[in-house]
C-alpha cells in the first residue's frame, strides 16, 4: 500500500467565490490495496461521468464504473453529506483504493456556477484520495444567499 508519508498533502481551497467555498483536507491513510496502472488509466474516465450535480447527492447502492474501476456511495453523513468510495473491479469488499466525505452544507446551492464548483471539488478530491491513500474530507459551503 501507499506510505502516508510518500505523499503529502495539505487543505486544497476550490473556490474564490465567497458564498461557494469547498475546502479539500486530508485524513487518514484508507487504501487497503495500491493501484495498478491499468486503474489509474482508467480514474479520469471514472471521474468524467460525475457531470450532473444531482449524481454527487445519491444514495446507495448508487455506483459506477470504468474498466477496472467501481466507485459508489458507501452511505450518508449526518447533515446530508455522502461518503464515496473507489475500489478495484472485481468489487471485493475490502478491497480499497481510495474514499472520500462531501459534507451536506455544499448541496445547498441551486446556481449551475456554484454547483460545478461542487463537482470539480469532488473530482479533485477523488483524485487526491486515489493518489496519495488517504481519506479525503471536502468540507465548506454552497449557497446561493
Amino acid at each position: 500500500m501507499i506510505s502516508p508519508e510518500s505523499k503529502k498533502v495539505g487543505p486544497i481551497v476550490a473556490s474564490n467565490d465567497p458564498l461557494c467555498n469547498p475546502q479539500i483536507n486530508p485524513g487518514d491513510p484508507v487504501a487497503t490495496v495500491n493501484p495498478t496502472q491499468e486503474n489509474t488509466n482508467d480514474l479520469e474516465g471514472l471521474l468524467e461521468q460525475f457531470r450532473e450535480f444531482i449524481e454527487l447527492v445519491r444514495l446507495p447502492p448508487f455506483n459506477v464504473t470504468n474498466g477496472s474501476l467501481w466507485m459508489g456511495v458507501n452511505g450518508s453523513l449526518p447533515g446530508g453529506g455522502r461518503q464515496w468510495e473507489i475500489r478495484p473491479l472485481p468489487n471485493q469488499l475490502g478491497q480499497r483504493l481510495a474514499q472520500l466525505d462531501i459534507d451536506g452544507s455544499l448541496f445547498a446551492t441551486a446556481q449551475a456556477a456554484r454547483q460545478q464548483i461542487v463537482i470539480r471539488s469532488f473530482k479533485e478530491a477523488a483524485k487526491q484520495s486515489f493518489e496519495t491513500g488517504r481519506m479525503m474530507h471536502i468540507t465548506g459551503e454552497c449557497r446561493d444567499q
